[in-house]
């Protein structure tokens, strides 16, 4: 008998939650899912505290033929911390998450535990950190001192481990790379409970490794001295469209700023460009008033590294008319009306206080479905950006003047450009060059999904037939939201697309992370998610369609995974899946697809009352 750590005690104990997850051994009231439990799976989520918990959660998983995953905030809904159908595979899977988490142990190179836990090296430029923290926390270390990140996304509402981790995650200055990049050594446990640090050459290793070679406990990360950061607003209006003014008012954009995030609003035809500036010559804001900032933030967000963003005042007001909200142009427009300002709001607020480059918070992050593509430019993609904005635009404007569409926009089309290095990462699925990165935002809410994703789904075979080679963006869903019931109805949306997942990594990339793979972790005790697919370790694929016992919606059998979508009578009636095929004569049913072949549910005397039951 295994006994349950009290780390776990506690979680179970404080949970509003009253189901249980249990998995090799292990037990939580908290399952992993992603953000707004977009996906699910019954795999527990287990919060250590230190060194010692961790190593009981690894060593118990891998004695009984587990696998360990760790989870960030959630953003991912691919399956690239692990895919449903992972669990009716050979191995059951345990997730960890580390905002708990504090290192403790000394690692084999000599580090204390404490020496990375929120340590800033000044004559390096670089900061250590638990990968368990959030970017808002590592923002309230950095940013007193006068350190910011090398690039920013729009919020603080990441992970540490998940945004530095992941090989895609990329920010909106122009001639730095993705996140991954900024990684100069990682503190990692391997399946024996070995605390390691690598750096140099190793750390390409790493770098974007999506906890595949081990658990990333900590990173050393490049930051950069504040020289008088500036945060900036332009716009231009697209009504009498003119291809050559955009296509120079984009040139001039990114030719002056060190960042530049662009955002075409259709109601409005307008691009708005947020600039940020890293030697704009502002004086550096006392250190006071900045962590005073970040105090009230983090109290405001004390779990954002799990959570990712919640309910925000604008996805409150969709809920309201959540209804209509897809059918009706003019609640589109309103919706976007108030992203638009709301948006331009912060991020002014954001250029007085923090002034650090980013301007969300966790709690100001709608719900949304959303599409990307990362192309690679000839030059210094203002062409490229051009093309994209004119069919992309061209799109939504028929969808906004026709009025018999089942969808309208609510939520922008945004772009920035970053330049990936030679040589960065083992891992890597983008040659070395300039990109621009292409999303188109949907809210997701009430009965959104499957006429949004549709469109989506459109406009993104638009962007690969003028740009085939685009890569993928990793967690992102490579375009496509989690179409419950997917290929079982006209109505529905091709979640993945084959050709373009069997081409991420070439072959080459995909033996040298194999071989990394068995040198890092020679028993497969942390390879599971979506991952294994691309590295064509696994035909695993992802499903949107639910377990038996979960609720089955529109689309009826097609909605889960076995096929079978019954009914349970308890103190109410509702649809759930159920395991198909598996009734022999006169059991009891409440679907045709739960009796074997030869049988139909059908109702009648059995064995003393009338009822359905399977019959010949």
């Amino acid at each position: 008998t295994i006994k349950t750590p009290l780390f776990l005690l506690v979680a179970l104990s404080t949970s509003s939650c009253h189901a249980i997850y249990s998995k090799c051994g292990f037990s939580s009231s908290i399952r992993h899912d992603t953000w707004y439990d977009q996906t699910f799976t019954n795999s527990p989520v287990l919060f250590p505290t230190n060194d010692e918990e961790l190593c009981t959660i690894v060593s118990t998983a891998k004695m009984n033929g587990c696998k360990v995953r760790v989870r960030g905030a959630g953003h991912s809904e691919d399956g690239l911390v692990m895919q449903k159908l992972d669990e009716l595979g050979d191995a059951d899977i345990v997730v960890v998450h580390l905002k708990d988490y504090t290192p403790t142990d000394s690692a084999t190179d000599g580090s204390t535990g404490a020496s990375w836990n929120g340590f800033l090296l000044e004559e390096q430029s670089t900061v250590k950190v638990p990968t368990g923290w959030s970017t808002l926390e590592l923002m309230a270390l950095i940013r007193p001192q006068g350190y910011l990140t090398r690039t920013n996304t729009a919020g603080r509402i990441f992970s540490v481990g998940g945004a530095y981790l992941n090989p895609s995650v990329n920010g909106n200055v122009i001639e730095e790379s993705r996140y991954a990049a900024q990684v100069q050594s990682v503190r990692t446990m391997d399946a024996e409970c070995n605390v390691n640090v690598f750096s140099g050459q190793d750390v390409k290793d790493w770098r974007g490794s999506a906890g595949l070679l081990g658990i990333v406990t900590a990173v050393e990360i490049s930051v950069i001295k504040d020289s008088g950061l500036t945060m900036t607003r332009s716009a231009i209006s697209t009504r009498s469209y003119d291809k050559s003014t955009v296509r120079s008012w984009i040139a001039d954009e990114y030719n002056n700023h060190d960042a530049v995030e662009l955002f075409y609003w259709v109601y409005e035809d307008v691009i708005d460009a947020l600039e940020v500036d890293y030697n704009g010559g502002i004086p550096f804001t006392p250190p006071s008033l900045t962590q005073a900032y970040y105090e009230e933030e983090m109290r405001k967000n004390p779990d954002a590294s799990y959570s990712g963003g919640y309910a925000s005042g604008l996805a409150q007001f969709s809920e309201v008319v959540a209804g209509i909200i897809e059918l009706d142009k003019n609640i589109g427009h309103l919706v976007q009306k108030v992203a638009r300002d709301t948006q331009n709001r912060l991020f002014d607020e954001a250029a007085q206080m923090p002034r650090d480059g980013y301007f969300l918070e966790p709690d100001e992050i709608p719900n949304f479905n959303v599409i990307t593509s990362n192309i690679k430019c000839a030059t210094d993609c203002v062409n490229e950006s051009t093309e994209i904005l004119e069919i992309s635009r061209q799109f939504l404007q028929q969808i906004v003047n026709d009025s018999n569409s089942n969808w309208y926009p609510n939520l922008p089309l945004e772009w920035r450009v970053y330049t990936v290095q030679p040589d960065e990462m083992t891992l890597e699925h983008l040659e070395p060059g300039k990109y621009v990165s292409f999303d188109l935002l949907a809210l997701r809410v009430g009965a959104d999904g499957l006429a949004s994703s549709r469109f989506l789904k459109s406009l993104q075979e638009k962007w690969y037939e003028m740009y085939p080679n685009a890569a993928i963006h990793h967690g992102k869903g490579y375009g496509y939201q989690n179409i419950v019931g997917y290929g079982s109805s006209e109505d529905a949306v091709q979640y993945q697309n084959d050709v373009i997942l069997d081409s991420v990594y070439n072959e080459s990339v995909r033996v040298a992370f194999q071989e990394m793979m068995k040198l890092y972790d020679p028993t497969g005790t942390f390879a599971a998610g979506s991952f294994l697919r691309l590295l064509g370790l696994s035909d695993i694929k992802f499903t949107p369609k639910q377990y038996n016992g979960d609720k089955c919606f529109d689309f009826g059998d097609h909605d889960c995974i076995s096929d079978c979508c019954g009914t349970t009578f308890f103190s109410s009636v509702n649809n759930v899946c159920v395991m198909g095929e598996s009734k022999t004569l006169n059991e009891a049913c409440s679907a045709p697809c739960e009796c074997i072949p030869g049988l139909k549910c059908d109702w009648g005397p059995w064995p003393w009352e009338w009822s359905y039951a399977c019959r010949e």
